[in-house]
């Protein structure tokens, strides 16, 4: 075996060892990022019950008339806020996680401008607390399993 062919092998087994528990870690983290965007949902099912014993009507101005926000539409919005937010967070991975937090944090202030257009103030109150929930969810929890996978895995069995 020559030196260059010595060289690339002990190159390409390197790189490929290495490369391995960065693979994993990454699939870990997305799942993790899954199940954070379900127990949003999950959440905001539970939100939505909570304000539907209580009577509140939630509805919006539309227009000349009103529109009803369903269990469907925050679903939805959750959903489609959460995919934003990854979408972002993975077009901006290897930056600062301060630039996808300012981001997030403006989208967030920017949508809490929406319950504005609640008929009721109690409709307002319970729209608020929905993309609160979301927001501050999706911004808690992306900065703590930005944190998580960044530290180095523990072995079990081991202190």
């Amino acid at each position: 075996m020559t030196r260059m062919n010595r060289m690339t092998s002990t190159h390409h087994d390197r790189v490929e060892t290495s490369s391995r528990p960065r693979t994993r870690t990454r699939r870990r983290v997305t799942a993790r990022y899954v199940y954070l965007f379900l127990a949003l949902e999950v959440l905001a099912i539970l939100l939505w019950v909570f304000w539907q014993l209580l009577g509140v009507d939630l509805e919006v101005r539309s227009g000349a008339g009103r529109r009803e926000v369903t269990l469907t539409a925050i679903l939805l919005t959750t959903a489609l806020a959460s995919a934003a937010s990854y979408a972002l967070l993975w077009a901006s991975r290897g930056r600062d996680l301060k630039v996808w937090t300012a981001v997030a944090t403006t989208v967030l202030v920017v949508s809490c401008s929406g319950p504005l257009l609640a008929t009721s103030a109690s409709a307002g109150a319970a729209l608020l607390g929905f993309h609160l929930l979301v927001g501050v969810g999706l911004i808690g929890g992306v900065r703590r399993l930005d944190r998580a996978a960044a530290e180095p895995p523990t072995q079990e069995g081991t202190t």
